[in-house]
């Protein structure tokens, strides 16, 4: 990872807590075309998402003190980063490949 780019641990619990709890579907119409407008008003590609799983251990760092900040049981990190690769990359794929 180059430029500004930043650890993002937090990102894959959050994304994780977020798509579980609410039992969300993000490969819904309405849910990929919030995805689009979030990466738009960060005026970020949501081709990035395909990259996503060879930045594993790019965003492994940070990992412990979003593990200390979590109330309760937490899995590892690599359950929340496969989760999101897993689900969310697969499913968001409509958005960059035609």
């Amino acid at each position: 990872m180059t430029g500004t780019a930043r650890s993002r641990a937090r990102d894959f619990y959050d994304i994780h807590a977020t798509i579980e709890t609410l039992g969300l579907d993000v490969s819904t119409p309405e849910n990929c075309a919030l995805c689009q407008n979030i990466f738009s008003a960060k005026d970020v590609s949501v081709s990035l998402i395909a990259k996503i799983p060879g930045t594993k251990e790019f965003h492994r760092i940070g990992w412990e003190s979003v593990s200390d900040s979590i109330v309760g049981d937490a899995h590892d990190f690599d359950f929340y980063f496969n989760y999101v690769a897993r689900v969310v990359v697969r499913k968001l794929k409509t958005l960059w490949v035609e």
